[in-house]
């Protein structure tokens, strides 16, 4: 898909990547007033990095041998994981707590395929 000068290849990753940012603004507009409102901040700023890297629009912090899109991937998607995990605890007793888990558990499956652990071939 391109828009204007931007270029973004639909591949699994990608598709992830974009979910989960819609998810984490769902997460945001649903923790709005409530404690846990930072936390879902942070899910949402790691997200909108993510999606900021895929589309080539912000470099790679560190030295060359770390900047690959991978590395840096794989290092947010680690973090989201229990950013997610405490948002879902939180929201224990109300409708929205699987809000939470199914971005913790999209990050988890991207994590597993940009680490190579797990091979995706041929899905998009």
């Amino acid at each position: 898909m391109q828009i204007g000068s931007l270029r973004l290849d639909l591949n699994l990753v990608n598709i992830l990547t974009l979910v989960i940012l819609v998810l984490s603004v769902v997460e945001v507009i649903r923790t709005w007033g409530v404690v846990t409102r930072p936390l879902s901040f942070a899910v949402l700023v790691l997200s909108v990095i993510q999606l900021l890297w895929i589309l080539g629009l912000i470099g790679f912090p560190g030295s060359r041998e770390f900047a690959k899109l991978n590395i840096w991937l794989a290092i947010l998607d680690a973090a989201i994981i229990p950013m997610t995990v405490a948002l879902a605890g939180f929201a224990i007793g109300r409708r929205t707590a699987p809000i939470a888990s199914a971005i913790g558990l999209l990050a988890f499956v991207q994590l597993l395929i940009v680490t190579g652990i797990v091979q995706v071939t041929g899905l998009v």
